[in-house]
């Protein structure tokens, strides 16, 4: 997923393949999820930035600031 206005690409991960990361190390990936049914992520459904165990790396493409990074590391 690329972002214009911050100049930045997301790489997401599909849980369905195993390509996610288990951050906290609990043995249960955290992705947001339709846990509802009706066809849209939304309100509680949605994770925080960082927390979504599927989103793997943020690329920052501004120039001078180019980097991969961990969503919600510091």
């Amino acid at each position: 997923m690329a972002n214009r206005v911050t100049g930045s690409v997301v790489k997401i991960g599909l849980l369905e393949n195993g390509q996610v990361a288990d951050r906290n190390k609990n043995g249960v990936i955290g992705t947001s999820r339709d846990a509802n049914g009706d066809g849209s992520i939304s309100g509680s459904e949605l994770l925080a930035w960082g927390q979504d165990e599927c989103v793997l790396a943020e690329i920052i493409l501004l120039p001078g600031k180019e980097g991969t990074f961990v969503p919600g590391a510091v």
